[in-house]
């Protein structure tokens, strides 16, 4: 019966709770956003209180980290606090859908069955199943 399965431990499982699809965009979301963020401290060098202008990746890693809840940007100017901004508020919205996935995939992969129905009483007593009996039956009165 598939209750009596042993739930299998796979590595890649915290990837589950959205598509492959979901994970590009995020990536993808993730890249473009460093690079804007860059793109702002080229146009003004005060965009940020570091010098981001010659590293491209170290913007790129400023918006993957936000993703842990470390906000690393230090914006000075308007452009560069909405971006870094709108940045931490999208990824809050992506953190807490996962996580709210992520708690529905696990508590579904766990989850026994409702109801079983047996055939007969032997089958039960073979099984050793716990089941629920009234005091006093129909026949007992």
């Amino acid at each position: 019966s598939s209750s009596s399965q042993k739930p299998s431990f796979d590595l890649w499982n915290f990837l589950r709770p959205f598509d492959i699809y979901v994970w590009l965009l995020i990536g993808a979301s993730i890249i473009v956003t460093g690079l804007l963020y860059w793109f702002l401290e080229k146009i003004n060098q005060d965009a940020d209180a570091r010098s981001l202008d010659t590293r491209p990746l170290s913007s790129i890693f400023l918006s993957a980290i936000v993703f842990t809840t470390h906000f690393e940007f230090r914006p000075n100017t308007s452009s560069a606090m909405l971006c870094s901004w709108s940045w931490t508020f999208w990824s809050l919205i992506v953190a807490a859908a996962y996580t709210a996935n992520l708690a529905a995939f696990l508590g579904f992969a766990r989850q026994e069955p409702a109801h079983v129905f047996y055939a007969s009483l032997d089958q039960v007593v073979r099984r050793e199943v716990p089941i629920c009996v009234f005091r006093y039956a129909a026949q007992d009165t």
